[in-house]
């Protein structure tokens, strides 16, 4: 009986270890792992993807090369207002939590905050 359970608890452990490795896999990967940040890194990641994926001509290359840039300059002013209004959100939530704290969890949400500022260059 002994050995029996040793097997079925080997057998679930190689399925789930199978399904780990299959989905990891197939998973597919992200198309690139830290989105373009400035408007020049977003316009260079555009035209070489249309490049890759549309072949336009040199002539379209070149058409596209105004709206390209006009649309990178948009998204990086987009995204800096996103920013902006994502930490004001966050600053009151922290402030707002803050009185239901212990100081040790104070410490702690100090150390996340200084983490995220770390990981985004602030």
């Amino acid at each position: 009986m002994q050995s029996s359970r040793w097997k079925t608890i080997l057998a679930l452990l190689a399925i789930f270890l199978a399904g780990g490795v299959t989905g990891w896999l197939l998973h597919p990967a992200p198309r690139f792992p830290h989105p373009p940040r400035g408007s020049r890194e977003l316009a260079t990641h555009l035209n070489r993807r249309f490049e890759r994926e549309l072949a336009p001509t040199s002539e379209q290359v070149q058409a596209m090369a105004p709206f390209i840039e006009k649309a990178a300059n948009e998204l990086d002013r987009v995204r800096g207002e996103n920013d902006n209004l994502i930490r004001t959100v966050m600053r009151d939530l922290h402030a707002q939590i803050r009185p239901i704290l212990t100081p040790e969890q104070i410490r702690k949400l100090e150390e996340m905050v200084q983490r995220r500022r770390d990981r985004k260059g602030q």
